[in-house]
């Protein structure tokens, strides 16, 4: 009975949102506000290392999914069908959110996650390959632009002999593979989620958050890499990345329920935006012209696969969009 009377309020809520113009926009745009302050945190505390800032990251988002769960009276069990996916799910998230972190510590901020939203290149490979998609021009076309984004944000002296950047042609390499090795995992990690039909997100984002503090628990505990904060506010800037890590995906999840996906992943794209403008004035990292090019390449390969996916997947969605906006400003 009280479960039922749960639900109903949250479709209520839901509902009453819905009618808001942009509702899930704005949660959207939120949503990659957050996530950008949290990486500029990680980029700001640099005397930590990575593997403890993902650690307590990650204590503090599930204590507040211990909280979500407990609120909607929801199971912490996982359908024995799909723990199979669960698995390789935590483990891909994991490396993701490692390999981005790690990265942070050796190439800018914005060049950073703008790499790891190269992650339709490998969706859209990956969903050719296990779930035979179809794969055309136009996805053929999305992975060049990608590359060519890419490229000019690592910049590899071999065909930028004259680019004035400090790290060497192979510690460069490896710092873009990092970022990129995020977008593959990223990808790869959406692709399992698909198969957790029954799992609520707050659950299967709960087990992960525990698996990433026991390993990292058990890694600092074998390697002695741990590093004591030297003051209250390097303290307080650890608590705010959990913090900010958890409205992320709160909103996230918000703005999956109040619009389309490809709108969703549209707006997401203001995160690139904001990494350089934090980029810029909280870090004082240098802007290159390059990295800003390859960024806008990646936003808009973003973009127009969404818009095409609208107009071409859903052609009646626009005619519906359109029509309850208008609705919306009725009196």
């Amino acid at each position: 009975m009280n479960k039922n009377i749960d639900s109903e309020e949250r479709n209520w809520l839901y509902s009453k949102l819905s009618k808001i113009p942009a509702a899930g926009i704005v949660f959207d745009l939120s949503a990659g506000m957050f996530f950008s302050f949290e990486l500029t945190l990680v980029k700001i505390l640099g005397d930590i290392n990575p593997f403890e800032l993902f650690t307590i990251r990650c204590g503090v988002l599930a204590v507040n999914c211990l909280a979500a769960i407990l609120w909607n009276k929801q199971s912490f069990l996982v359908p024995k069908e799909e723990i199979k996916f669960l698995i390789p799910r935590c483990i891909l998230g994991y490396v993701s959110v490692a390999t981005l972190f790690f990265s942070l510590r050796m190439i800018a901020l914005g060049d950073a996650v703008a790499l790891s939203f190269t992650s339709p290149i490998f969706t859209l490979i990956l969903v050719r390959i296990f779930l035979g998609e179809p794969f055309g021009l136009f996805q053929i076309f999305v992975i060049i632009a990608s590359i060519c984004g890419t490229i000019l944000i690592s910049r590899p002296t071999i065909l930028f002999p004259s680019d004035n950047i400090s790290s060497s042609d192979s510690q460069r390499l490896i710092e873009s593979l990092l970022a990129i090795c995020c977008a593959f995992t990223i990808a790869s990690s959406f692709m399992v989620m698909r198969k957790l039909l029954r799992t609520p997100s707050s659950v299967a984002t709960f087990w992960f958050a525990v698996s990433v503090v026991v390993f990292g628990m058990i890694y600092m505990g074998i390697t002695r890499d741990f590093v004591v904060p030297k003051d209250s506010l390097s303290y307080i800037l650890l608590l705010l990345i959990g913090i900010f890590a958890t409205f992320a995906q709160l909103f996230l999840a918000m703005s999956l329920k109040l619009e389309q996906a490809s709108v969703v992943a549209v707006a997401y794209t203001i995160d690139i935006v904001f990494a350089y403008i934090f980029q810029g004035s909280l870090i004082n990292e240098k802007l290159n012209l390059l990295s800003l090019i390859g960024a806008l390449i990646i936003c808009l390969n973003i973009v127009v696969s969404a818009v095409r996916k609208l107009i071409v997947e859903k052609p009646l969605l626009l005619k519906k969009v359109s029509k309850s906006k208008i609705n919306s400003y009725e009196v």
